[in-house]
Formats: C-alpha cells, structure tokens, sequence
C-alpha cells in the first residue's frame, strides 16, 4: 500500500500502487491524481494498518473526491454522446446506462467505516 505524504503532514492515499505518469501526474486507485494537488508530498510505502482510523477515513473522502472528479470527466465523454443519441433514436436508454455504469465500475468509490 502507498501514501502521499504531504508537506503538512496530511496524509493522500492509501493506494494499492502510485505510479509517476509522464506528463507529471499521478495514476493511483485506479484515478488520475493531479501534480498540483500532491506538489511537494513523498510516496512512502506502507504497511495495510499504518494509517489510523481517523487517517483512513480522510483519506478515502480524498480518494472519493477525486473518483467524482474522474466519473464526471469520463461521462462528458463516454456516456453523455450516448445519451445525445438515445434522445435522438440513434442509441437506446439501455446503450447509455449500461455507459453509465461502465464509467461507475472504471472509477468505483469506497466506503468510510
């Protein structure tokens, strides 16, 4: 498990895996985490029961955030055309909440405890 470590101490993560992208960005929990929003934090490796529950917690709000960040961007261009159609008779409602759903299961949300 990985973590963002940021200069105040807040903690980004956990994440199954971070990896580098190369336009500065970050790929992580299966979302795109922007450079801007982790500047000048540390990816540290981390045991499953590092994080505390407090710590756990915020850090899947976090996570969860961006997940929305990341579905809202994916329906704009998978589900919405589709929908656009299915008005127009050239898709069926059905060909667009199955993108819909696509797009969920791609950028899933956890759960607080």
């Amino acid at each position: 498990m990985q973590i963002f470590t940021l200069p105040d101490n807040s903690v980004i993560g956990p994440f199954d895996s971070i990896e580098a992208l190369s336009d500065g960005n970050f790929m992580a929990g299966g979302g795109i985490i922007p450079a801007d929003q982790v500047a000048g934090a540390s990816i540290t490796t981390v045991a499953n029961d590092y994080l505390n529950p407090e710590q756990q917690s915020a850090a899947i709000i976090t996570f969860n955030i961006q997940q929305k960040k990341n579905r809202f961007a994916a329906y704009t261009v998978e589900s919405d055309p589709i929908f656009f159609k299915s008005q127009r008779g050239q898709a069926t409602n059905q060909q667009w909440l199955d993108a819909v759903a696509a797009v969920d299961a791609k950028f899933p949300y956890k759960e607080v405890s």
